[in-house]
């Protein structure tokens, strides 16, 4: 393996591999941070632009995308409450309430930074553990999915902060919504009233908008009606004030764990990086000391949701390599890239 990676490297430090990386990490933070837009339209976009090239630097390329599209949507999670991407939901309460308290830049580090290791951790993962998270990942049936679905409700109760009937009252909203579209098991139409376009059910960005940024918008007018600074006051992205590293040492138990949180549901087909970031999120609030302090401006909130998240993005390649299913959407795009260029995903290619 050493001698494997030692060609691998070599082979990476030529200057055009390492061009396609920065281009596709730009890419993908700039798409990324655009609401409504996604990690899975980044890689999409570059995909055409892989064609004529070389295996190696067309599929860096895609995966630069995938990663800077996962950090990018924390980027207007922080500054504007409205999340680039469905993975930086859980970002959105924490980083927003730093940036009203005018430590918006400190926010937006602590998301970089974690963001980072995330990332790191799970390539470790994916290069040095992937057959042992892979046999797991398959032997995922109905009943782990469920109990997977039903874990996910019960985070409702952490999240909704002082009213738990509110949250309540919303996840069962959510679960009407799932709904429309058409039956999976009969073929039936729900809730369809005629319109063509709801046959697939309402889809995650779209949802994301509505909830996020129209909401957002009304919020934004309300304030302009009272007065701005009564509401604000003077917010700023004060560049000068940095976010301590020291302070991150304090953050780090709550990095492994989220890092291990994401590593492992991005590991599991047919999950992803919103999931892990929301479990993550919920395990440190339920660990924190000061648990009051989640959805209020929490440095630990935003670590734990940016480093599951982007733990996601070499977990979700461990299935798709090893066994040919992939972890997530975007998975499903790197899939065909490798097939384009001559590649089969499955265990031949991993061995």
């Amino acid at each position: 393996m050493t001698e494997n990676i030692i060609s691998v490297l070599s082979g990476m430090l030529s200057v055009d591999v390492i061009l396609c990386m920065i281009l596709g990490v730009a890419v993908g933070i700039i798409v990324g941070a655009l609401p409504g837009l996604s990690a899975t339209l980044a890689v999409a976009l570059m995909l055409p632009f892989t064609f004529g090239m070389d295996a190696g630097a067309g599929i860096l390329l895609l995966i630069g995308a995938y990663c800077g599209g996962v950090y990018g949507g924390s980027i207007t999670a922080i500054l504007i409450r409205t999340p680039g991407t469905p993975a930086s939901v859980a970002t959105v309460a924490d980083g927003y309430a730093l940036t009203k308290q005018g430590k918006a830049y400190e926010a937006l580090t602590v998301a970089l930074l974690t963001s980072v290791i995330g990332g790191l951790l799970s390539g470790l993962a994916l290069l040095f553990i992937a057959p042992v998270i892979a046999k797991v990942a398959i032997s995922f049936g109905p009943p782990e999915y469920f109990a997977l679905a039903a874990f996910g409700l019960t985070i409702i109760a952490s999240v909704s902060g002082e009213s738990l009937a509110k949250g309540l009252m919303m996840a069962g909203i959510g679960l009407l919504l799932t709904t429309i579209g058409i039956d999976p098991y009969e073929g039936q139409q729900r809730f369809i009233f005629g319109m063509n376009f709801l046959y697939s059910g309402i889809g995650m960005i779209p949802a994301m908008i509505g909830v996020f940024a129209i909401a957002e918008v009304f919020n934004q007018i309300e304030v302009r009606i009272k007065s701005v600074a009564d509401e604000f006051g003077d917010i700023q992205v004060d560049t000068k004030k940095k976010f301590p590293l020291r302070r991150l040492k304090k953050l780090m138990p709550n990095v492994i764990r989220s890092s291990l949180t994401g590593i492992i549901v991005g590991a599991t087909p047919g999950t992803g990086g919103a999931i892990a970031a929301f479990i993550a999120y919920n395990n440190e609030k339920t660990l924190s000391k000061n648990p009051d302090e989640f959805g209020k401006g929490s440095f630990a909130g935003i670590a734990a949701a940016e480093t599951a998240n982007n733990a996601t993005t070499g977990a979700t390649l461990i299935p798709m390599l090893t066994l040919g299913i992939p972890g997530d959407t975007v998975t499903a795009i790197l899939l065909g890239a490798l097939t384009i260029h001559g590649l089969s995903p499955g265990p031949k290619l991993f061995t």
